[in-house]
């Protein structure tokens, strides 16, 4: 096979082969299950070699995949040693769709400080399979290279500290489990190629969530403490990426909680993301392109968010204003409980109570940005998401 990628005009050139053969030679396996996934990873190539100005094909978004190819390699094999890992029982009962930025981490990891739900933790996310030779419930190694990680992510990316701050351990959104379907949001933030976003949103996104459905069940098998609790899942890509219809399918009994801030904050914030990953990988990325792109994608995506609700009248939508989490986050932490079906124990309340006391807004730094970076403009906003306020947004913050 080929080098993974030659150098043209255009930037660094991948080949899907030797992407392939490089996740094979690395894990030493060579069944990749079902195949389906080659299609959207073939789309992502496509589009990177066509104009992304990728500055090297061994830059970090390409080792991801590598990574994420082997991944798919070991979870085969992984259920192929360990087929009952398929019949954990999966109990779902909240499922966090609000936009990025708008308070949905803040939501995930308050929620998540309930001893009666569980969520996915960052390092099992980025390594969910066990290492060979590990012993149960010594996860220490993975923690430690997960660290590592991050360590060398806040290196390369300061910024990234005041963005989403970060530890192996902390609660975060099962959109890292997702990025090995190669349908996820994410891709966008990686390389610059914004013509993804609409093309994986028209996508049949079932199978993804059907693998969602498997990666969850390893983490389960894996940690036993968890049978008998509630999982509470949150992405943006949900409402942004899949447009929620496969994962209302994939989800049935889950409550759905949308956080709602003023799209101001939330559209420039997304885009001073996008753009501190972005840049270092791309010579052709523009962001003063990206708020008009972003501004098209949440407004599909909220406009199709209203139609999907009005399809399924009987889910359980539960809106919380950003302005409400912020001002009384444990007030916010009794209704949504509640609104799950769940009691509100004192056990609850002290948990939650402690999360807040030791992750308040100063404990890291103030992400800073402005609309006027990204090509945006009050009347630009005004005129595409005056519904959405008029629908959603009680207060504005």
């Amino acid at each position: 096979m080929t080098e993974a990628y030659s150098i043209g005009l255009r930037g660094a050139q991948l080949d899907v082969g030797a992407l392939l053969d490089q996740a094979g030679r690395a894990t030493g396996l060579s069944d990749f299950g079902d195949e389906w996934f080659l299609r959207p990873l073939g789309h992502i190539v496509k589009l990177v070699n066509e104009g992304g100005g990728l500055v090297s094909a061994q830059a970090w978004p390409v080792q991801l995949i590598v990574g994420y190819l082997g991944d798919r390699l070991r979870m085969i094999d992984y259920l192929r040693r360990r087929p009952e890992v398929r019949d954990e029982q999966l109990d779902v009962a909240g499922v966090i769709i609000g936009l990025p930025r708008g308070g949905s981490t803040l939501l995930q990891r308050l929620l998540g400080a309930s001893p009666q739900l569980t969520s996915t933790r960052i390092w099992e996310m980025r390594f969910p399979i066990p290492d060979a030779g590990e012993q149960p419930g010594d996860f220490s190694a993975r923690i430690a290279r997960t660290q590592k990680i991050i360590d060398d992510m806040y290196a390369d990316w300061p910024d990234m500290r005041a963005i989403h701050p970060m530890a192996p351990t902390m609660l975060d959104e099962e959109i890292l489990l997702i990025e090995r379907s190669f349908l996820s949001l994410t891709y966008s933030h990686y390389f610059n190629i914004p013509d993804y976003d609409a093309w994986q949103a028209a996508e049949d996104h079932g199978k993804a969530y059907e693998e969602l459905r498997l990666w969850l069940k390893i983490l389960q098998y894996n940690d036993p403490a968890r049978r008998g609790r509630k999982w509470l899942l949150k992405s943006p890509h949900h409402l942004l990426g899949a447009r929620l219809r496969p994962m209302l399918r994939a989800f049935p009994d889950a409550r759905i909680l949308m956080t709602h801030r003023t799209l101001e904050s939330v559209i420039a914030s997304y885009c001073s993301t996008q753009a501190t990953s972005i840049r270092n990988y791309s010579t052709t990325f523009d962001e003063s392109e990206g708020g008009p792109h972003v501004i098209g994608l949440f407004e599909d995506s909220l406009r199709d968010m209203l139609r999907v609700r009005a399809e399924y009248p009987d889910r359980d939508f539960v809106d919380i204003q950003y302005a409400d989490l912020i001002a009384d986050p444990l007030a916010a932490f009794d209704l949504v409980m509640t609104r799950m079906g769940l009691s509100v124990t004192a056990a609850d309340r002290a948990a939650a109570a402690s999360w807040m006391a030791a992750n308040g807004r100063d404990t890291h730094p103030r992400h800073k940005y402005l609309p006027e970076d990204y090509g945006i403009s009050r009347a630009d906003l005004d005129r595409s998401f005056g519904f959405y306020k008029d629908s959603f947004l009680s207060r504005q913050v």
